[in-house]
């Protein structure tokens, strides 16, 4: 703590080491090594909002406590990437670009046909009957069926409820839970809602977490880079599969152009000055 206050005084000292995320729980005096600083520290940050313009000229710095990765934006500053919360959105969007036809709701799902269809048995003759009439519509959210006695034959599901080996990667339970929530969805909406069922994007946001690089994994500077390169083409960066912040502000640092800017604002005040003294 001497040394932070030495370099930069005590007030901007004792609020490195006060400062706190509701993000990210900090240990330590501040997550800047504050010893041989390129830039002198401006003022801490309470609150930010990010823009995609954010990764343009981003410079990363590498893994932090094996759980974020620093970064330096070209404006001077500080960010944590939340290094799990950042690899689900990667993972997830992913899936999302393969999970329609042509990448457009309304292409419909991309569905794989299974070898034995799933049954979906408990349904009332109306509920066979509506959705014999929707059937088409249900087909578009991935749920190719057929309507056979007091049964619902699914024949043809999403593709991405199966692994790249063609293994079904969810509980047929899930899964007919999620067709009667389509039923429902169709109705509901008069057939304007083809989008995924809550229960199948559960499923989705799940499968991106359970795979991504978690908290203790240890990353390379180049593998840091390369997940914030494929984390500045997608579409949602800043929050994971379940919405928590992959970005975190931790300070602003002065850049050389601020300290122009101040020093232009100094002499434009005295000048200022000089001339009101004129006139008292």
């Amino acid at each position: 703590s001497s040394g932070i206050n030495a370099e930069y005084g005590e007030s901007t000292g004792l609020a490195l080491r006060k400062w706190r995320s509701e993000v990210f729980e900090t240990r330590g005096e501040s997550a800047v090594d504050a010893r041989k600083p390129r830039y002198s520290m401006k003022f801490l940050i309470d609150a930010h909002k990010f823009t995609k313009d954010v990764f343009n000229d981003l410079r990363v710095t590498g893994q932090i406590d094996s759980k974020f990765i620093g970064c330096v934006t070209s404006d001077g500053m500080v960010v944590m990437v939340d290094q799990h919360a950042a690899h689900e959105r990667v993972r997830l969007e992913c899936v999302l670009a393969v999970l329609y036809n042509d990448g457009s709701v309304g292409s419909g799902v991309a569905v794989t046909k299974l070898g034995s269809p799933i049954i979906v048995s408990g349904m009332s003759r109306a509920e066979r009957h509506f959705v014999s009439q929707v059937r088409d519509s249900l087909g578009k959210m991935g749920f190719v069926l057929e309507v056979k006695d007091s049964e619902v034959h699914l024949t043809e599901i999403p593709t991405i409820c199966f692994t790249d080996s063609g293994e079904l990667n969810i509980s047929v339970d899930d899964l007919t839970d999620a067709f009667r929530e389509g039923v429902d969805q169709v109705r509901d909406s008069r057939g304007s809602n083809l989008s995924l069922p809550q229960r199948l994007t559960e499923y989705l946001h799940s499968r991106a977490c359970h795979g991504a690089i978690r908290f203790g994994d240890g990353l390379s500077l180049g593998q840091c880079q390369a997940l914030l390169s494929q984390l500045a083409v997608c579409d949602l960066p800043f929050q994971c599969a379940h919405g928590r912040p992959s970005f975190a502000p931790v300070i602003k640092l002065k850049t050389r152009d601020d300290e122009k800017e101040e020093e232009k604002g100094v002499r434009e005040g005295l000048q200022f000055l000089k001339l009101r003294s004129h006139f008292v």
